[in-house]
């Protein structure tokens, strides 16, 4: 009973303090190590599932100004992860122009799911993200990640495309720290 009550606090305090991601696999040989220079696809929406429904079936229903505003939702979410990822880039060269290169280090993020999640003045639900995302040395798979992220809805983020930009940027913010620790990290 006491260990069983010792490793539930422990994975709690692991889980409160821990990553927004988790590491589905990494290259034994860290193809990133000592690397500086990364290109970074822009978020591909095209097979994500948004409120369980594949994407294009949630905007065809079209009943919410949330699916009505779906492109230009997807252009600034984009938009705030790829300025998020220069902000925080620190000594790293990124390119987000343009289709990603078949060489070099390429960093891939796909949406799969997202909760749009609801405000009203009595009742709001978070708006919840998953990006799988992949990271490709010279062409190969290298590491593949699933990064989560969960915006509340509240009076200063009562829109969903505000919160879905928010859950953007925190991805950014994990890429980067994930690249950061990766490219520091010796060879195995």
């Amino acid at each position: 009973m006491r260990r069983s009550l010792l490793t539930s606090a422990l994975l709690l305090s692991l889980t409160a303090c821990g990553s927004n991601y988790g590491i589905i696999r990494e290259a034994p040989n860290n193809p990133l190590a000592g690397k500086t220079q990364f290109s970074i696809a822009p978020l591909d929406f095209k097979s994500a599932m948004i409120n369980d429904k594949p994407v294009a079936a949630w905007v065809a229903e079209g009943g919410s100004d949330e699916a009505k505003d779906w492109p230009q939702n997807t252009a600034n979410s984009n938009s705030e992860f790829v300025k998020q990822l220069m902000d925080d880039r620190g000594t790293f060269e990124l390119n987000t122009q343009g289709p990603p290169p078949s060489t070099g280090i390429v960093v891939v993020p796909t949406v799969e799911q997202i909760e749009t999640g609801i405000y009203a003045v009595a009742f709001a639900r978070p708006t919840h993200v998953r990006v799988h995302v992949r990271v490709y040395a010279d062409g190969k798979l290298a590491d593949e990640l699933v990064m989560n992220s969960t915006v509340q809805a509240n009076i200063y983020r009562p829109s969903f495309n505000q919160r879905m930009a928010d859950c953007m940027q925190d991805v950014a913010k994990d890429v980067i720290g994930y690249l950061n620790d990766r490219s520091k990290a010796a060879t195995k």
